[in-house]
């Protein structure tokens, strides 16, 4: 495969409206992709396959489907944070997703004061927060597992969005405590920023470290909370929060190609990989604080860091514009920066046209007969990577509703 090296200008017949690139040819003439019904497809399948539906974790999904032998009896917190940013986007679009039921199921997850006990540590938990797993299911008796602070920064994130969509006012306030967690992990070691998990320490390999999988959406959830406070509740340190960890992000971990690198460990090393999400997620900070401030210098960041990644991250091969990665999700972010983008820089409509038709050749040509998408885009039937993870077919709900949404309202959530 070739890599995309070229300006976009350069570029002009690879990149054509969604109409054009999206069409099927139907008795001689063209009808128009229903994202929006593909949606409802993916939707559909991933509930008919992950959702519990019985017992005492009944409402929770599977981890995988089908569930392996060595999977918990319901899915860690990560894998229902991203299930939950698709169904928030479906709920927008106007399905009965059971919306609320869904959130309120973040519940099961909650540690409370004194309610937990550290897996790996064996210390009693002192602020509240949320768990990876629910009570009891990776030890027994009242143990659980660590508490990782991007978990809940994703979870803030989705909670904010439950107050703008509901305006009740709990959510507002859970979102503010979830918050307050994360800044538990927020220090000035290593010039500031916050560690991965409440233990600090990865218990698999003992790296101690910094990521911007953290820090991105911490700053996210920052950034949408202070939004959505009523004028008169708005506390200006929330801001300069975000704005300090934003600039510590683009000061020690943004490369001179305006792209990000993965973390900084507790050595002073830096993690020199790349991923398309580590930069959409900073990207999409730079949009908000943008719309926040006025300050063009963010926006000027984030346009900076658009053209980068398009031309870093995006392939050519099989006819099309691929999004390849090691990890399905690292796309859907890098789209929902582009999306974030659009109103205020034309080209981004370019990528996101790109990535609606990378999606739509996907769902074409890389699914299971059961529905399932292939993790390995660039594999076959004999090869499809892991399909049953929760995770893996969440991304693309959240991509196809995206789209759909998109295409209704010229814009969706930031």
């Amino acid at each position: 495969m070739k890599r995309i090296l070229l300006l976009m200008c350069t570029l002009p017949l690879m990149f054509c409206s969604c109409e054009d690139t999206d069409d099927e040819v139907v008795s001689g003439g063209k009808t128009k992709m229903d994202y929006s019904a593909i949606a409802k497809e993916v939707f559909d399948i991933i509930e008919k396959n992950y959702r519990i539906t019985d017992g005492t974790h009944k409402g929770l999904m599977q981890e995988n489907a089908p569930k392996k032998s060595n999977d918990p009896a319901c899915s860690f917190i990560w894998p229902y944070d991203w299930y939950m940013s698709a169904v928030t986007l479906m709920d927008d679009l106007g399905y009965d997703v059971n919306y609320v039921y869904g959130v309120e199921n973040y519940q099961r997850y909650w540690q409370p004061d004194g309610n937990g006990i550290h897996y790996f540590t064996g210390v009693e938990y002192k602020t509240p927060g949320y768990s990876s797993g629910t009570v009891g299911e990776v030890n027994s008796g009242n143990k659980t597992g660590d508490r990782y602070y991007d978990d809940n920064a994703w979870v803030a994130i989705n909670l904010v969005d439950a107050y703008e969509k509901t305006k009740d006012e709990k959510y507002l306030q859970q979102a503010k405590a979830t918050i307050d967690f994360i800044y538990t992990g927020l220090d000035d070691e290593l010039g500031g920023g916050v560690w991965w998990n409440e233990a600090r320490r990865d218990p698999t390999n003992g790296k101690k470290y910094k990521p911007i999988c953290t820090n991105g959406p911490f700053t996210v959830a920052l950034l949408k909370y202070y939004k959505a406070c009523p004028d008169g509740m708005k506390d200006e340190s929330i801001l300069g929060t975000a704005t300090s960890v934003y600039n510590w992000m683009t000061d020690v971990l943004q490369d001179k190609d305006y792209l990000y690198w993965g973390d900084i460990q507790d050595n002073g090393t830096i993690n020199k990989a790349k991923d398309p999400a580590i930069t959409g997620m900073v990207m999409q900070c730079g949009v908000l604080l943008y719309e926040l401030t006025g300050d063009r210098m963010y926006l000027d960041n984030a346009i900076l860091s658009a053209d980068a990644s398009f031309n870093h991250f995006v392939v050519y091969g099989d006819g099309v514009l691929l999004f390849p990665g090691e990890f399905t999700g690292s796309n859907i972010k890098l789209f929902r920066a582009y999306l974030a983008l659009a109103p205020y820089y034309s080209r981004a409509k370019q990528y996101i046209n790109a990535y609606t038709s990378y999606v739509t050749w996907v769902y074409k040509n890389k699914r299971t007969a059961e529905g399932f998408f292939y993790q390995n885009i660039q594999g076959d039937a004999n090869n499809p990577g892991n399909i049953s993870y929760l995770i893996n077919q969440s991304v693309y709900l959240e991509a196809f509703a995206s789209i759909a949404l998109y295409q209704r309202d010229g814009k969706i959530r930031n």
